[in-house]
């Protein structure tokens, strides 16, 4: 790992300018040299199927906004309380997902001048994620980063492998230069392969992947810009002028599916970290598709009508997940579910004010 740090590869011209806000090469070189802290020696010599190896430890333009972004969130939470426990977090391979959204999402309120605490303890034994102060307001947020069903880990690990493997080509054809944006949609067909069965998905990544690198190493002679299909398996573009960003895109699964997962399992789950006493929100994140009026009205009759007293939730706010693989369309917009009988409206908080704003979410 230090190794790699080291060589500071994002010095390289065709880095720069490619990470939103265009930070400068001394707050890369400080947000990556904060990962080297806490991704240590040790645990790269035991990191064997943690997510967050591959883009920690490869080179291109999506690791590198990953190790920016992540370096730059603990740098913003340093002596925060409790912050050893979200590092440690971090550290493990079945919590990083959830945990990194945690710390992300802290590091935005602090960003914007908010107090936050990791973890607070609550009456009764409750322990919301985050909470969050300014002046006189105090709200609980309690953050759900949904894990994904074993199709949707399979397509995952599918789209992870093409991007890695089409990144290095890229960099390789088009090196000292700043190389032209590569967009794949995988196709209907590919993804049909897949069983949710981890050997057998294996073979069908592996042979796709193949079949993928092959076809761009193949027509990266050709002159700018590149567009191919290749049957049955993927559509792909190199250069076009409509692609701002390289990304991979697949099929979804319809919302309903994910709407039932939310209602039967994490929402029930979440509001009952939430203290009763202080205004409380929920945000959940996922990687599936959303229909938002159809969960809005959904979820605001079940507030409505719930046995119990929910006063205390100010807002639901539903957040797409963008892929590390890539791409900036998200698949569905940000919204929020606003309690009808909610004893501290939404819209009077500060910080869910400021997290609409950055979200751009929709009511």
């Amino acid at each position: 790992m230090r190794i790699w740090f080291g060589e500071k590869w994002w010095h390289e011209d065709q880095y720069r300018d490619v990470l939103r806000g265009d930070p400068t090469l001394d707050e890369i070189d400080r947000a990556v040299e904060r990962l080297v802290e806490v991704f240590d020696e040790e645990w790269s010599s035991e990191c064997h199927g943690h997510p967050a190896a591959p883009w920690l430890l490869s080179k291109g333009t999506g690791p590198l906004e990953f190790q920016y972004e992540l370096g730059a969130d603990l740098l913003e939470m340093d002596g925060a309380l409790r912050i050893r426990s979200v590092i440690h977090g971090l550290k493990q391979p079945s919590e990083f997902g959830g945990v990194r959204f945690e710390l992300g999402m802290a590091a935005l309120l602090k960003r914007n001048g908010f107090a936050v605490e990791f973890r607070p303890p609550a009456p009764g034994g409750r322990a919301a994620d985050l909470a969050v102060a300014k002046g006189l307001e105090e709200v609980f947020f309690e953050l759900k980063r949904l894990d994904e069903t074993r199709i949707q880990a399979a397509v995952q690990r599918l789209t992870e492998d093409v991007m890695f493997a089409t990144s290095d080509i890229m960099s390789e054809r088009f090196a000292g230069t700043n190389a032209p944006k590569c967009a794949i949609e995988l196709l209907p067909d590919a993804l049909g392969m897949l069983s949710g069965d981890p050997e057998s998905d294996a073979i069908v990544t592996r042979t796709y992947k193949n079949i993928i690198s092959e076809e761009i190493i193949r027509h990266c002679g050709e002159s700018l810009p590149i567009e191919f299909c290749i049957p049955s398996v993927a559509d792909i573009r190199i250069g076009a002028a409509q692609d701002q960003f390289s990304g991979i895109g697949h099929p979804m699964l319809p919302p309903e599916v994910e709407l039932k997962r939310i209602m039967r399992g994490c929402l029930k789950e979440a509001l009952d970290q939430l203290s009763g006493f202080s205004p409380g929100i929920v945000v959940i994140q996922t990687g599936a598709i959303l229909n938002p009026s159809v969960a809005t009205s959904v979820i605001a009759t079940w507030l409505t009508r719930a046995d119990r007293d929910l006063s205390y939730v100010s807002a639901i706010i539903f957040l797409p997940a963008i892929p590390p693989s890539g791409g900036k369309v998200w698949l569905f917009p940000a919204f929020a579910v606003l309690n009808p009988k909610a004893r501290y409206p939404a819209a009077a908080l500060q910080s869910y004010i400021c997290l609409r704003e950055a979200f751009d979410i929709y009511e």
